[in-house]
């Protein structure tokens, strides 16, 4: 056996013990060791504070880069959006022609729309992704289509 785990044994035989005895009993042993409660009750509480403190910098460091990054990634494609725009070319008619020429992969599907029209922003998003997958690439990337 390591030295790591009779150490997390004993620390966790220790905690059942305390969380096993009742309020009177938990306050006797206070006493008996001269401990003040409500003292060590409060250096516990800073030190929980101390030790948690990194965890929820670190944490929220780690979301932000994701929002981040998220956000850069969603400025890419809205921005290859702009540039079909600028350029002239009619999102409707870029999307009709890779769905008819075959480059949009065959796994993607698009749902019956009984109908009704698609709206502009439902093929920007559409298109949105497709650039995100890597089916489309606008002028700024290589192997444009």
């Amino acid at each position: 056996m390591s030295k790591n785990f009779i150490d997390d044994s004993l620390d966790d035989f220790y905690v059942d013990q305390i969380l096993s005895m009742d309020e009177s009993d938990l306050e006797e042993d206070f006493i008996a060791s001269g401990l003040d409660q409500k003292e060590e009750l409060l250096k516990f509480r800073r030190a929980v504070e101390v030790a948690s403190l990194p965890f929820r910098k670190q944490k929220l460091q780690s979301a932000r880069a994701e929002v981040n990054q998220e956000n850069q990634k969603h400025s890419r494609t809205s921005d290859a959006i702009r540039r079909f725009k600028s350029n002239g070319i009619d999102i409707r008619e870029k999307l009709a022609q890779l769905i008819a020429s075959g480059q949009v992969p065959t796994e993607i599907t698009m749902a019956f729309r009984d109908g009704k029209e698609i709206t502009d922003a439902e093929i920007e998003g559409i298109l949105e992704d497709l650039i995100e997958l890597g089916v489309v690439k606008d002028d700024k990337q290589e192997d444009s289509k």
